[in-house]
């Protein structure tokens, strides 16, 4: 009998999670469902993160709709089902990974890095009773370009944290608004994350990598053995939902200069995790989060 593995990609936003989820989704044995990310453990237990609950969005019972709207509707209301009662999302994954061609089911949710303890134990737990192994995904970026992709992002979408943003906001004052807020703060705090990561999950079932090395083969054949698949290269020189470049727009020095030092401490902490890779090349922001103001 075929192995059977849930995959948990828990981010970080804007760190590439995209790609993964096109890259594995290649695999005729990888089935993550309807979507990419479900954000159930998120919106429902982490304050940050209500406003991807499912609860938030109401069908017009008045409305015909669409064979397309329908289906919508219909995953909507299954969304629900699992915020309100986590078994039905464990269920879901089962059944999905009782297709003898399916041997690993997932879910990469980005914000899921934001998650405490207890619901990481939770979700390895009702995997772990149901008889599927569990691996975790997450990937580390330079914190001040992580950042400032999540900015150009708000501002493509006139979006943030489930909020519109004016038509004028620059992308400055949004990353200003981001130096100041705690979703940030905890999604970027890496040395914390891999903390509670690693107090739940062994190293087996544990992969850490970097974003800017991704679309390398090494990295492509370190992800494939650790997900047991055989390597594919197709998507190396692939982006996909790349955050926008804004026309004549720089990054100010000391903007850029306050989010490194915000973040010292996860420059300090990723070269300790990655002791192999020269990482004040590849974060070429490392300098300033060791200079001083």
């Amino acid at each position: 009998m075929t192995s059977k593995t849930f995959l948990l990609g828990v981010g970080a936003p804007r760190c590439g999670t995209t790609w993964l989820f096109k890259f594995l989704s290649r695999y005729s044995q990888i089935d993550f469902g309807f979507k990419k990310e479900y954000h159930i453990f998120d919106s429902v237990h982490v304050d940050q993160f209500e406003h991807f609950s499912a609860k938030r969005i109401h069908r017009n019972e008045n409305k015909n709709i669409t064979v397309f709207e329908k289906k919508y509707f219909d995953e909507l209301e299954l969304l629900k089902s699992m915020e309100l009662n986590h078994d039905n999302y464990f269920e879901y994954f089962s059944k999905i990974l009782s297709n003898e061609k399916i041997s690993i089911a997932g879910d990469i949710t980005p914000t899921y890095c934001g998650l405490p303890v207890n619901i990481l134990q939770l979700i390895k737990q009702n995997f772990k009773d149901r008889g599927i192994a569990i691996k975790v995904v997450f990937t580390l970026r330079d914190p001040v370009e992580k950042i400032y992709s999540e900015a150009r992002l708000a501002i493509k979408f006139k979006s943030l944290q489930g909020k519109r943003l004016t038509e004028d906001i620059s992308t400055m004052e949004v990353l200003k608004q981001r130096l100041k807020a705690d979703t940030p703060k905890c999604t970027t705090e890496y040395s914390e994350i891999v903390q509670k990561l690693t107090s739940v999950f062994t190293p087996d079932e544990l992969y850490l990598g970097l974003y800017e090395i991704m679309h390398t083969k090494t990295e492509v054949n370190r992800l494939c053995h650790f997900l047991e698949l055989q390597p594919s290269y197709d998507l190396l020189d692939t982006k996909v939902n790349a955050a926008p470049e804004i026309a004549g727009l720089v990054l100010e020095k000391e903007l850029r200069k306050s989010i490194a030092l915000a973040y010292a401490k996860e420059y300090v902490f990723a070269q300790q995790l990655f002791p192999n890779y020269n990482l004040s090349a590849l974060w070429k922001n490392t300098f300033l989060a060791s200079s001083q103001r």
